[in-house]
């Protein structure tokens, strides 16, 4: 709720940078280098990215372009009445001349003729189309012909090059032919076969009796691809079966096709992957299933199958597939339960696929498939949910003092909604959102508020199901920024982090009235804490940190957040000690775990179970003196120096992960 999970340090460089650029110049002549140069020719260097370098050639066929980046730059030459040339350059030292020689040569033309004929008489074709194209897309066409009455066609003025001749006609298979256009180009020949038709045939009966079904309608569709399927195509046929329950399509072109059959009472059935070769037939015979009047019943509960009955529930019954009259999804009847939950539907069609939908207000919707439905009753039984609803209370404030900010516009996206939340704050800054359903156990809601003069701002909501949360915003004016604090909490002695500890930030905003801002984190297990969204106008304070067994630890006037319109970061770390009594005088005898302060300058050791170290530091955690134990150590006598310091220091004895402590007042 406003705290973020992580924190991220941004790097920026900024400099100047200087692009060097190659040059490629060269000449352009006809054939090769012994040809004469040409003038006026269009030099294209591609620098990638649809970027190019252009010049146009002189008297003396140069060109010189300059701005060439480093790469293999492809180098395009072009003039009307010559066949495009091109190269390539490999530009490795952005800072060279290149040199780029390019040869055109003389575009030839030549007329393309030819005749189209029958493949199995040898005549030809009046009125077949053909259409000269220079590859295989529409935008290639480049000039179209009809063959005359003895099937010639011709297309004058062809540049030199390969095209295509595709040739149509009415009762013919079309065909592709490719031709290379040459100084004389021979005659193209083009034999067109002719469409071969073929038939599809078969009967239709009652699948329980195997009876003829008369009047069925039997549309005959041609597949869109190879794969046999209906493909949702114009339908290329109908036949009504006669009295013996026979169908035929006859004259049917080669390919793929599907017969879908329909008739009163009957189920609707589609046959596919018919295939018509030539003059070949394919068969189709259909069964038709039936319709018996069955009925579909169940009941509604709450939370469960064996929950409490839910009555005034409305059930929508509806086609879960294309099956039946009216498509999939249509509504077909709707029931009420009764008081004890349950609903039926009568005189539903069998075979076909069948959903059952309750709702009601308080519930979450829910519902259940019949598939196949037979000609009996089908139970069909339906839990439903209560509904969750959230409430998300909004404060919206300036970063700078924490005071309310009015008119804030607020919007809350929830990403199973297409509608967001909307509001606007009031004058003591807040609103709230109520009734937000919910239907799993919480729900994310993403609030962003803005105000004219504001920057804008988002955080997180997690509302739980009928629960609440509440959220603070901090709004800083367009002219400031906002800082980030962070640390660590660890243990003095073993630097270890400390989980769970509360940290309380106290910061002087700097506003009006010189206005005190608190703001509270826990540390996570790996002992960080963290603030974002502070004011920049925070120059100092105070931090404390609480943890059950530690002394406070308190950080005053040592927090400095930057300058209005940085974007920075703060680290402060923080140190705690155990709660620890203080012995006065070290000829006292205590045992505060597994060690004695005998005397001045000697420790007894016991119960030492396996090797550790024992430490000699300040309060402030600086070591004076560490020495290895071991399990027949019993005393270590302490320097003078630290005897005699008069100082209050602590001893620490380790083994493994066990810590003993003690503080000590030296007199």
């Amino acid at each position: 709720m406003g705290k973020r999970l992580g924190f991220a340090f941004a790097l920026l460089a900024a400099g100047l940078i200087t692009v060097e650029a190659s040059t490629i110049s060269g000449v352009v002549k006809e054939s090769d280098a012994a040809g004469a140069a040409v003038e006026s020719a269009v030099v294209q260097v591609s620098l990638g990215g649809g970027k190019y370098l252009t010049d146009t050639t002189d008297v003396n066929g140069a060109y010189s372009v300059t701005g060439a980046t480093a790469g293999d730059r492809k180098i395009k030459v072009s003039k009307t009445g010559y066949a495009s040339g091109a190269d390539t350059v490999t530009v490795d030292d952005t800072t060279a001349a290149y040199t780029a020689d390019l040869y055109l040569t003389l575009q030839t033309y030549s007329a393309v003729s030819g005749a189209v004929t029958d493949t199995s008489t040898g005549t030809g074709l009046a009125g077949a189309q053909v259409i000269l194209q220079a590859g295989t897309g529409s935008s290639s066409i480049r000039d179209t012909a009809f063959t005359d009455n003895i099937g010639a066609f011709s297309f004058a003025d062809i540049a030199a090059g390969n095209v295509i001749l595709k040739t149509t006609l009415n009762g013919y298979t079309s065909k592709s032919t490719s031709v290379t256009v040459t100084a004389s180009t021979a005659p193209v020949s083009i034999a067109l076969a002719p469409v071969q038709f073929g038939s599809i045939l078969g009967t239709v009966t009652d699948s329980a009796a195997g009876t003829a079904v008369s009047g069925a309608a039997v549309i005959l569709r041609k597949s869109s691809g190879t794969g046999g399927g209906a493909g949702g195509s114009t339908p290329v046929d109908t036949f009504t079966t006669g009295t013996d329950g026979t169908y035929l399509f006859a004259d049917v072109e080669s390919g793929s096709y599907s017969v879908k059959v329909t008739m009163t009472d009957y189920v609707s059935k589609t046959v596919s992957s018919l295939i018509v070769e030539g003059s070949g037939a394919d068969t189709a015979n259909v069964a038709l299933v039936k319709i018996t009047l069955g009925s579909i019943a169940g009941k509604v509960s709450s939370d469960s199958l064996n929950g409490k009955a839910v009555e005034g529930v409305s059930v929508i019954l509806s086609l879960s597939s294309g099956t039946g009259a009216g498509g999939a999804g249509t509504a077909l009847d709707t029931a009420i339960t009764d008081v004890n939950g349950n609903y039926s539907f009568e005189n539903v069609a069998s075979g076909s696929k069948y959903r059952v939908s309750a709702s009601m207000t308080g519930y979450e919707s829910a519902s259940a498939s019949v598939n196949n439905k037979s000609a009996g009753i089908d139970t069909a039984n339906i839990v439903l949910v209560k509904s969750g609803s959230g409430t998300v209370l909004v404060f919206v404030k300036k970063s700078a003092d924490s005071t309310a900010v009015a008119g804030a516009s607020v919007t809350g996206v929830i990403s199973s909604s297409a509608t967001p939340l909307t509001g606007v704050s009031g004058t003591d800054g807040s609103l709230t959102f109520t009734g937000i359903v919910i239907s799993g156990t919480s729900l994310n809601v993403a609030l962003t508020a803005t105000l004219s003069g504001y920057t804008a701002v988002t955080e997180d909501a997690y509302v739980p199901k009928n629960g609440s949360d509440t959220v603070i915003i901090y709004m800083a004016v367009s002219a400031e920024g906002t800082k980030v604090l962070h640390g660590a909490v660890s243990d003095l002695s073993t630097a270890l982090p400390l989980a769970n500890a509360v940290v309380t930030l106290t910061v002087t905003t700097g506003g009006k009235g010189n206005a005190e801002l608190t703001l509270i984190d826990t540390t996570g297990a790996d002992g960080v804490y963290l603030f974002d969204n502070l004011p920049v106008s925070s120059t100092s304070g105070s931090i404390v940190v609480a943890l059950s067994g530690y002394k406070a630890a308190t950080a005053t006037n040592k927090i400095t957040l930057g300058a209005v319109n940085t974007a920075d970061t703060t680290a402060l770390n923080v140190n705690m000690n155990l709660t620890i009594a203080v012995l006065t005088g070290t000829g006292a005898h205590a045992k505060p775990m597994n060690f004695n302060i005998l005397r001045s300058g000697v420790i007894e050791f016991n119960n030492i179970t396996e090797n550790g170290i024992v430490k000699i530091f300040t309060i402030n955690g600086k070591v004076l003196f560490q020495s290895v134990i071991y399990t027949h150590t019993r005393y270590i006598n302490l320097p003078d120096n630290i005897t005699s310091s008069g100082k209050a220091l602590i001893v620490s004895v380790r083994q493994g992960t066990n810590i003993s402590r003690n503080e000590i007042l030296v007199p």
